[in-house]
């Protein structure tokens, strides 16, 4: 009997060996099937022609939903449109004498023919509404700003940091979903207008200095303005930013920005200067905008502002006050030909769609919690957002409860935790979105109960 058991023990032992030797092989040779499938070539669309018509290389290309991933970190838009402003073959042309010359895709047009112009560069990588937490990113920001404004006297670009993402030129965000093999993106610029968009994960272990912040902020900044990538290690547009030792732009990198971006000296014959706010709110009272350093006399012209008085040394506008925000522009011409010109971002306070309200649950008893929220896709100009419980009977009713907010890393979430303290009665949920021109209140009702919550409970 013995010897039987071990016949069967023996055979089984080959049966298994047998069977997992099959699934092994059928695994390595699905894995196989699953690489031969990844290396398939792209399927070529109109956009993609475009991109190797400039001179990427289709394997470092890389498809994804809305865009093209070019060498890493740049983002190609499918729609063909995108291409209609870029020059054929920029990469490969030898139409500028900069040392990055067949890298320059289209770039004069950002500068508004030689005219100087203001770009407007607004982060949102700080998370807002967090304890003690400290900025690191905004001063990483005017770091880079500080540079770019230092290239050149006569630049025809100059740099602003953008307190909201109204009238950005470019906003940069908090993007969780870059692979580990791409910490930041951003794309080349098509047309009048830098490349509105940078993602960056400010999550990774590489943001962990000053200097990798800032470097890899001032690459995809430059990569908006029309600039591919470098592979020299001299250069800031090296494709591995926050990995370089040394602060910001190099030689190779001033030279190739003015060899683009300067000689507007040689248009702009005067040295006028228009100082002043650069953000108004839509119900502002008059403002007062000086002109310096010239000689002229100028003839003032405004653009979505209203002129209240001007003299030959300063102009006083004021917004139109119709609740919009927008861009106004003020105009200096002179009898040369010259002009310098000078742009108001007019703030309006958050007005999102009339009929937005607060979710949540309309009664709670003691030591609940319930989830209030509001859907942000409804505000796109705010700075701040609060959460509050008050009472028209009960003084100072939000000593009676515990806010959590951001709720899930979103401020317009709160989580509200009902404490025993508070009196059986009627409350108001309370979301306050506001920015430096007012406040916009969106409420909900809630009932307090006394007693633990039971099972039975709905």
């Amino acid at each position: 009997m013995r010897k039987i058991y071990l016949l069967k023990k023996i055979t089984l032992l080959l049966v298994l060996g047998l069977f997992f030797y099959n699934c092994t092989e059928e695994n390595i040779e699905y894995k196989e099937n699953s690489l031969e499938i990844k290396n398939i070539e792209l399927e070529m669309t109109p956009a993609l022609e475009k991109i190797v018509e400039m001179g990427f290389d289709l394997r470092d290309i890389i498809e994804t939903k809305p865009h093209y991933i070019v060498e890493g970190d740049l983002m190609f838009p499918k729609e063909l449109s995108f291409y209609e402003n870029l020059q054929s073959n920029s990469r490969l042309s030898n139409t500028s004498n900069c040392r990055y010359g067949p890298s320059i895709v289209n770039t004069t047009d950002i500068a508004g023919n030689f005219d100087v112009r203001t770009i407007r560069i607004h982060s949102q990588l700080d998370p807002v509404g967090q304890i003690n937490e400290t900025p690191v990113w905004n001063p990483a920001l005017n770091h880079v700003i500080s540079q770019l404004n230092s290239i050149s006297s006569s630049s025809c670009l100059r740099f602003v940091n953008a307190p909201t993402p109204f009238g950005a030129d470019i906003t940069i965000v908090h993007d969780p979903t870059l692979t580990s093999g791409a910490y930041a993106q951003a794309g080349i610029q098509s047309g009048d207008n830098p490349f509105p968009l940078i993602n960056i994960n400010r999550d990774r272990d590489v943001f962990a200095t000053p200097l990798s912040r800032s470097n890899t902020l001032l690459h995809e900044i430059i990569h908006c303005l029309g600039f591919n990538g470098h592979q020299g290690i001299d250069s800031i547009m090296y494709p591995d930013p926050a990995s370089l030792g040394f602060d910001g732009l190099q030689n190779i990198d001033r030279s190739d920005f003015t060899c683009v971006y300067d000689n507007c000296e040689e248009v702009i014959s005067n040295d006028a200067i228009i100082s002043g706010p650069l953000e108004i709110c839509g119900n502002s009272l008059p403002v007062t905008y000086s002109l310096d350093n010239t000689n002229l006399i100028p003839n003032w012209s405004v653009s979505n502002l209203i002129l209240v008085s001007s003299n030959n040394t300063s102009i006083t506008v004021r917004p139109l006050n119709n609740g919009v925000s927008s861009i106004g522009t003020i105009t200096a011409q002179f009898p040369d030909g010259s002009s310098t010109t000078f742009n108001v971002n007019i703030i309006g306070s958050p007005s999102p769609n009339p009929l937005v309200g607060v979710s949540g649950p309309s009664i709670l008893q003691y030591y609940q919690s319930g989830l209030f929220y509001t859907n942000e896709n409804n505000f796109d100009n705010y700075n701040h957002v609060e959460w509050v419980v008050y009472s028209y009977n009960f003084p100072n009713a939000i000593q009676h409860f515990n806010i959590q907010s951001p709720a899930g890393n979103n401020e317009f979430n709160a989580l509200i935790e009902v404490l025993p303290t508070a009196p059986p009665g009627n409350y108001v949920v309370q979301c306050r979105i506001s920015n430096n021109c007012g406040t916009y209140i969106i409420e909900k009702n809630l009932e307090v109960k006394e007693g633990r919550p039971q099972l039975f409970d709905l």
